[in-house]
């Protein structure tokens, strides 16, 4: 697994996010939710924990996911279309 831990910067006890297999993961702009790629979807949690949301189903290989600037929303490669190209989905 490659799982999802929240690092204090200043130090102190990490925090298990989640126990999956995330990959890829990118922070929001503002700071609340983690986006990753598991088993060819995309996903976000909270930057708290809790149950993470599948954001994508489009049954084909989807990855690298980032935020827009303003954090309404998520770029990422997929291969949907039959080329690997750049996908995006508003949050």
């Amino acid at each position: 697994n490659q799982e999802l831990w929240l690092i204090p910067s200043t130090g102190g006890t990490p925090t298990l996010l989640y126990a999956g297999n995330c990959r890829f993961p990118a922070i929001s702009p503002d700071g609340s939710t983690v986006v990753y790629a598991e088993n060819n979807d995309i996903y976000t949690i909270p930057i708290t924990g809790g149950t993470p949301t599948q954001v994508t189903t489009a049954g084909a290989a989807e990855n690298h996911p980032c935020w827009s600037p303003d954090g309404t929303q998520i770029a990422f490669q997929s291969n949907q279309s039959g080329n690997w190209d750049i996908w995006r989905i508003e949050k």
